[in-house]
């Protein structure tokens, strides 16, 4: 099922179509996948069944096998993951994305990924124009991110693992005073400024003193 993108497409940068997304909790998985394996209906039942013995809807995503090495393959599982799956990401091999985008370009003005609109080799099934839709590397990522922010937003009982993956702030809280905590600093992820002595001003090494509140 294909809707248009809240706010407008253009404001989105989601392209002409998006998936409806989440799919609800306890849709049947098609026959389809259960019988053609695609997409494989294991990883899409484990992102939309109800929960089983506590373990709630997983966070899914899918990978290729090596014969998805065209645009057209490339955009066929991308379609394939957002309309059958509540699937967040797609692991697909390098160098059908270097094809992608060294043939199609980057960013919100590349070109779509396919041929696959209106007027070309592309014909409405049952007058369904819905299906004749191209998007660009830069929508299709707008979308699994809109997919993975959509999670973290407003399911956290069903998904409650998840959070906002693009975060402006990280909290943590520690209960055991008297115990130190050390972290990789990702500003400064070089070993070379490792400084156990935590005198450089900037350090790959974070250390947290846990103190007894007042």
């Amino acid at each position: 099922m294909l809707g248009t993108a809240p706010g407008g497409s253009a404001a989105a940068g989601l392209g002409p179509f998006w998936a409806a997304f989440p799919i609800p909790p306890g849709s049947t998985i098609s026959e389809r996948a259960e019988v053609e394996g695609c997409p494989n209906w294991l990883v899409a039942e484990q992102g939309v069944n109800e929960p089983v013995e506590g373990i709630p809807p997983q966070l899914t995503g899918l990978q290729t096998t090596n014969r998805v090495r065209d645009l057209d393959g490339l955009e066929s599982a991308l379609f394939n993951l957002v309309l059958n799956t509540n699937g967040v990401f797609l692991e697909v091999y390098e160098d059908v994305v270097w094809r992608a985008s060294v043939l199609r370009g980057t960013g919100p003005r590349a070109e779509p990924l396919s041929e696959r609109v209106l007027g070309s080799h592309c014909e409405p099934i049952e007058g369904d124009t819905e299906l004749c839709v191209s998007k660009n590397l830069a929508q299709w990522t707008e979308e699994l991110h809109h997919r993975r922010t959509t999670l973290a937003q407003v399911d956290h009982e069903l998904y409650p693992g998840l959070q906002e993956p693009f975060p402006t702030e990280v909290k943590t809280t520690f209960d055991d005073a008297g115990a130190t905590y050390h972290f990789i600093n990702p500003a400064h992820c070089d070993p070379a400024r490792m400084d156990f002595s935590f005198t450089a001003h900037a350090n790959a090494i974070v250390r947290v003193a846990v103190r007894p509140g007042g």
